[in-house]
């Protein structure tokens, strides 16, 4: 073992006057003297026949006992040794050695209580990653060096009996692996780092806590009171669901509304968790109005933080923090929750345990208007749209995120255990980046019940206006970086999905050689054995997958007349399609022109006066022909007497 500092332990052993060290076991001593260190002052080594140091040190001798380990006895030799010798310190740097190690650090609290004599103790990291990834796969051996014994605590256990001891940490030191893997480690494929298993655990156990390669913990401890432990199981008093809010208290009417939304909640399992982010005096006495104002019931489940630094990232940090919760959801204070929000997340942990939850959101276009009372109000500028799948698709989220914040409830391990944490350094798409790392992970159990609506603003700022288009490029590529230089697990069938893609792309390379470069407007009968062939290998996809192959080999071709035909039009609205399509704001893309090649196969509507979607169900024959239901209209509808309907006159 290689120490990092010897200072604060060589420092702190007492001079000849002042009494002596006593090292409980020799321990300290060896580790010292191992490593070359200079001892000064009287230190006394406290062994038992079997366990003998025999120093060598002029400045150092041994007190035997029969039996090292029975506390009672030891706790008398201590008291013999104190009254002649007189103790300023003592030390155990193997606390895993005694099997009562809590009965006789208690004991030492008590006997040391009357004087200001430190203790420094040690133990072996049960957690360090090459012994934890042996225990898991079971092939970890004790350890064959003499004196040396198995490890029984991480950091997280070690801090906690000390906690309950009542011995108060004032020093840390801690002590590396020192040197390498032996051959045999080297070897094997879940203890190399270069081997797509080694790399998963490596990256698994660094993140969850610092201290992977850490072999020794070192505290030097005083006396201090004993902190009452909850009995029971920590499990058996946590809600199901944390629910953590951050607000910056600037949309108080929307604050009412999802508040008011919690209250109305069927499955009251949960707590709320608001997090107050870089908020002012006026908007905190805002909140706590708000707050004050909400049922009982609700009122005694919900806690404020404060978090006055830091980005979007920081408050969602704090919140998950400070959650109790068996799960973790994330909620804006802009948005709605249906009545069964919490009680779906909760049927769907029933039967997937430990994975990431996912319910499905609705999208509505809303405005900010002016209250009679004063102030503003939301209101409903467009109907509810299905933008969102009914399951989870990891390929479709690898390249963009397709799930609202609200629609997820996180498993709690994947913060408090696992180490996971929201990106400081991300001002947008925290919460998409986040998400991909933890599903790469717990995998996502899908309910295709449609629990809230993501409300997207048509004139209030949000984040998609506070921030521009470039800092969102430049986040986006910055995920998608980490999420390729990441070792990740493949659920069952993502293989299936990556070879189906495979096929499907040497399937369509095959129909584009077969076809013309110059493709007519119609699919002649020329073609009908392509279109036969790609409808057997992709029946669910080929005809989308033809006709976006016949627009590439176009070369995108767009009709002017189409794009004149638009941008003359009040029926495209080029300003309400922007705001009601965030992605193609950030794309960068003529709003025309997204509209005639992707938005309307995607099923986006032109502009609040004509409904796509309606306009297509209602006449058929102009979806099964593939024209873009708005030129359609201008070029033939018009003419021919069909009918149109604007947004808010449609009911899905």
């Amino acid at each position: 073992m290689v120490v990092q500092s010897f200072k604060e332990l060589i420092c702190g052993l007492p001079a000849a006057s002042s009494g002596v060290h006593l090292d409980i076991g020799g321990d300290l001593i060896r580790l010292l003297l191992n490593s070359g260190a200079t001892l000064s002052g009287n230190v006394v080594v406290l062994a038992d026949p079997a366990t003998r140091t025999r120093p060598e040190e002029p400045c150092v001798s041994e007190w035997q006992t029969e039996n090292l380990f029975d506390v009672a006895h030891l706790l008398e030799t201590i008291q013999k040794i104190s009254s002649s010798r007189g103790l300023a310190s003592i030390s155990i740097l193997q606390v895993e050695r005694w099997p009562d190690i809590e009965h006789l650090l208690r004991g030492l609290r008590d006997f040391l209580i009357p004087g200001t004599c430190p203790i420094i103790l040690g133990t072996r990291n049960l957690a360090r990653r090459d012994v934890a990834v042996k225990l898991l796969l079971g092939c970890h051996e004790p350890p064959l060096e003499p004196g040396v014994y198995a490890p029984r605590f991480t950091r997280r256990t070690f801090d906690a009996l000390l906690n309950d001891v009542g011995l108060l940490p004032s020093q840390e030191l801690d002590i590396l692996k020192s040197g390498a893997l032996t051959r045999d480690e080297s070897l094997h494929p879940a203890l190399a780092t270069n081997t797509p298993l080694g790399a998963l655990l490596a990256s698994l156990r660094n993140q969850a806590d610092p201290h992977a390669e850490t072999e020794l913990f070192i505290r030097t401890c005083f006396p201090g009171t004993t902190s009452a432990r909850v009995s029971g199981k920590a499990g058996d008093l946590r809600p199901f669901l944390s629910v953590v809010m951050r607000t910056q208290g600037q949309r108080p009417d929307c604050l009412r509304d999802v508040l008011l939304s919690l209250a109305a909640q069927s499955d009251d399992d949960f707590e709320l968790i608001v997090t107050g982010h870089r908020v002012g005096d006026e908007e905190k006495r805002v909140i706590d109005k708000l707050l004050a104002a909400t049922p009982t019931r609700l009122r005694e489940r919900t806690r404020y933080l404060q978090v006055n630094t830091g980005s979007r990232a920081t408050p969602l940090n704090a919140g998950f923090e400070a959650a109790r919760g068996q799960y973790i959801a994330m909620l804006d204070d802009d948005d709605l929750v249906f009545g069964h929000w919490v009680e779906t997340f909760h049927d769907l942990a029933r039967t997937h345990a430990g994975q990431m939850l996912r319910v499905v959101c609705v999208a509505q276009s809303t405005e900010q208007i002016p209250a009679v009372a004063g102030g503003s109000v939301a209101r409903a500028a467009g109907t509810f749209e299905r933008r969102y799948s009914e399951r989870f698709d990891m390929f479709q989220h690898l390249a963009s995120n397709h799930t609202p914040c609200m629609a997820i409830a996180y498993p709690r391990a994947i913060f408090h255990d696992l180490g996971l944490r929201f990106d400081d350094r991300l001002h947008t798409t925290e919460d998409w980046d986040f998400m991909m790392r933890a599903a790469l992970i717990c995998g996502v159990a899908s309910s295709p019940e449609i629990t809230a609506i993501y409300r997207i603003w048509s004139n209030r700022t949000n984040s998609q206006t506070l921030h521009d288009q470039e800092l969102w490029k430049t986040n986006e590529v910055f995920i998608k970086k980490r999420l390729d230089l990441s070792p990740v697990l493949l659920e069952p069938g993502m293989l299936g999905k990556i070879r189906e893609l495979v096929q499907d792309s040497e399937q369509l390379a095959a129909i584009t050689r077969s076809l013309s470069v110059r493709v007519p407007g119609a699919i002649g009968t020329a073609h009908a054995r392509e279109v036969t062939l790609l409808s057997r290998f992709l029946p669910d996809r080929g005809i989308r997958i033809l006709r976006d192959t016949v627009r590439r080999l176009r070369g995108n071709r767009i009709s002017a007349d189409d794009v004149r035909l638009l941008e003359n039009t009040q029926l495209f609205d080029a300003d309400w399609y922007l705001s009601t399509y965030p992605d193609v704001a950030e794309s960068g893309m003529d709003p025309v022109l997204h509209y005639l090649r992707h938005g309307a196969p995607e099923g986006r509507n032109p502009g609040p006066l004509f409904n796509g979607t309606w306009y297509l169900e209602q006449h058929p024959d102009v979806a099964r022909s593939g024209i873009n239901p708005l030129t359609h209209y201008l070029k033939h509808g018009i003419g021919e007497g069909r009918r149109i309907k604007p947004l808010e006159a449609h009911v899905e």
